[in-house]
């Protein structure tokens, strides 16, 4: 909370502070609470109360797949990140499948956002395949990126000769 308005002869900010078992309410001269805009009274609420139900935030771009081999893809994807947890779980899908080929947890926020990669093996080549990419944050809040496009595999010009 700040201190309150800049004219304010006493400058304390919260004056008062009451709970009823389930909220802690705050009264006072602050106009200001974790940066967002909300004056002379707010309450706080415990996670049973308040759950966390956002999920990881947009936007989420579509995983982008190339040749790493004749028989594999790599596949790479950036990074999001969640305003109220660091660890955000990434499941990476071919096709249609609904079993994550890949999973990682990863440790992001706004102004650390890594670029993640799988190499996908053992593929036919001449087989085409795209790709999706599903993150949840610890509470299981969950967010997918759309479908990449489809990359076909194809044996290296070296190896096909």
């Amino acid at each position: 909370m700040n201190t309150g308005p800049a004219d304010s002869y006493y400058k304390q900010g919260p004056w008062a502070m009451a709970n009823d078992d389930t909220y802690l309410w705050v009264a006072g001269e602050f106009t200001k609470v974790g940066g967002v805009d909300q004056q002379g009274l707010t309450r706080f609420a415990p996670k049973s109360v308040a759950p966390d139900i956002n999920p990881p935030e947009a936007p989420f771009a579509a995983p982008v797949a190339t040749n790493a081999s004749k028989t594999s893809l790599k596949v790479s994807w950036d990074a999001t990140w969640d305003r109220d947890n660091t660890a955000t779980t990434y499941q990476l899908f071919r096709d249609d499948g609904t079993t994550p080929i890949y999973t990682t947890t990863v440790n992001t926020n706004f102004w650390t956002l890594p670029t993640l990669s799988f190499t996908d093996t053992g593929l036919v080549t001449g087989s085409s395949h795209y790709y999706r990419v599903k993150v949840a944050d610890p509470f299981n809040n969950k967010r997918s990126s759309p479908y990449g496009d489809a990359v076909t595999v194809k044996c290296p010009w070296f190896i096909c000769l």
